[in-house]
């Protein structure tokens, strides 16, 4: 019984420390880490756009794979999706659209609003 009393403390502990490194575990971008400002003053297909989808679509939008059923992978083959609408409304989980990331969560607002932004603006390939 002694030993059950001296190891209640440690056990509170470790259980409250464990929930607080729970809590703490979130999916954070570089503006809420480094308190960077999304700069959407001059948004750029090739500097902003195909980072994103790189990192985030072409894992499965890629040419020739049987994942997806059609490829992000070049400016021709995502204008294509831009021009549907089915770009703008996947990414921004609109009704009635997939929402991609399939499985993932919706991408940071800053990204978000850059892709929104370039479309705005015609979808160039700049």
């Amino acid at each position: 019984m002694k030993i059950v009393k001296s190891l209640l403390p440690l056990a509170v502990f470790l259980t409250v420390l464990c929930m607080g490194g729970m809590l703490a575990c979130q999916n954070l971008n570089k503006e809420d880490l480094f308190g960077i400002q999304c700069d959407t003053t001059s948004v750029s297909y090739s500097a902003d756009i195909e980072p994103i989808l790189q990192s985030n679509c072409l894992h499965c939008h890629y040419d020739g794979t049987p994942v997806a059923p059609f490829s992000l992978q070049g400016f021709k083959n995502v204008l294509i999706r831009v021009n549907t609408g089915e770009l703008e409304g996947a990414v921004n989980h609109l009704p009635g659209s997939p929402q991609m990331p399939r499985d993932g969560p919706k991408l940071p607002e800053c990204e978000l609003s850059l892709i929104n932004k370039w479309i705005r603006e015609g979808a160039p390939n700049n």
